[in-house]
């Protein structure tokens, strides 16, 4: 099996992260699973950390479009699964009616997992500008009664 792995980071300007990310996906897959790490297109942001840009809706939206071309490029490319790694899901809605291979959503998972241990959760962020977007999105998921709360 082969598995897209999408970041919403340049991968290229963030070396230690996308190997210690390498070293954990060793770690968790199967033997005849490969995953093969992503990322944004270099250039994408100004600098390495892309909070300064997704902070605000526009540019997060600017930028999500990405992902959809990305998710084409991994069905044409022959990977079995496209996986969304970051929480806020850059239009995993949209992309999953682009493509016929399975598309997973990192938020997604993490919500609907956390009330499965849990009876609620919360959320503690470092870009405060983002938290109206994942609560838009807990709501989406029909979570927003297990959410007591996103904070910075």
């Amino acid at each position: 099996m082969r598995i897209w792995h999408q970041s919403l980071t340049v991968l290229d300007d963030l070396p230690a992260y996308a190997e210690r990310m390498r070293g954990h996906i060793r770690k968790v897959v199967r033997p005849d699973t490969e995953v093969v790490l992503h990322g944004m297109l270099p250039g994408t942001y100004p600098g390495n950390y892309p909070g300064d840009d997704i902070g605000f809706r526009f540019m997060y939206t600017m930028h999500s479009t990405q992902w959809a071309v990305h998710a084409l490029n991994a069905e044409a490319a022959g990977f079995d699964a496209f996986a969304l790694c970051s929480l806020p899901d850059p239009m995993l809605t949209e992309i999953r009616t682009l493509v016929d291979i399975p598309v997973t959503g990192c938020g997604e998972s993490c919500f609907h997992m956390a009330t499965m241990y849990g009876q609620r959760f919360g959320i503690l962020l470092f870009i405060d500008r983002m938290a109206a977007r994942y609560l838009e999105q807990i709501k989406g998921l029909g979570l927003a009664q297990a959410c007591v709360g996103i904070e910075p």
